[in-house]
């Protein structure tokens, strides 16, 4: 797999996933992330589920990703082909940073869920 920049890719169907064996904990669905942008961070700030302890007595802290579902077939921009996306307080490695042109948003995923699509021309 030789993903570049403003190629286009595609997510893996789940039969590949599953006989690739790519994932053990395989589920149905594949996500991707993306940090939270300060007006989502302010949202969170404001709402209600901020306030307060949690069930250990200790503030809450704010959510540091937010997750996209992605469906099996989409076919992605790529936006950068190789990077450590930060998830958490972890990097996570061999991951690329793709654009949904249906959603409007830039997020990571891991590439062993993704497949280049090769121009036909």
């Amino acid at each position: 797999m030789s993903f570049r920049r403003g190629g286009l890719a595609m997510v893996k169907s789940e039969d590949e996933i599953r006989n690739e064996k790519l994932s053990s904990s395989f589920n149905q669905r594949i996500h991707g992330w993306r940090p939270l942008t300060q007006q989502e961070y302010a949202d969170w700030e404001a709402s209600p589920s901020s306030k307060g302890m949690d069930d250990a007595g200790e503030t809450k802290l704010p959510p540091q990703n937010v997750y996209v579902s992605l469906k099996f077939g989409s076919v992605l921009i790529v936006v950068q082909a190789r990077c450590r996306a930060p998830r958490g307080a972890w990097d996570i490695p061999n991951c690329m940073e793709v654009f949904d042109p249906v959603l409007g948003v830039k997020f990571f995923v891991q590439k062993k869920f993704m497949k280049e699509l090769v121009d036909a021309s």
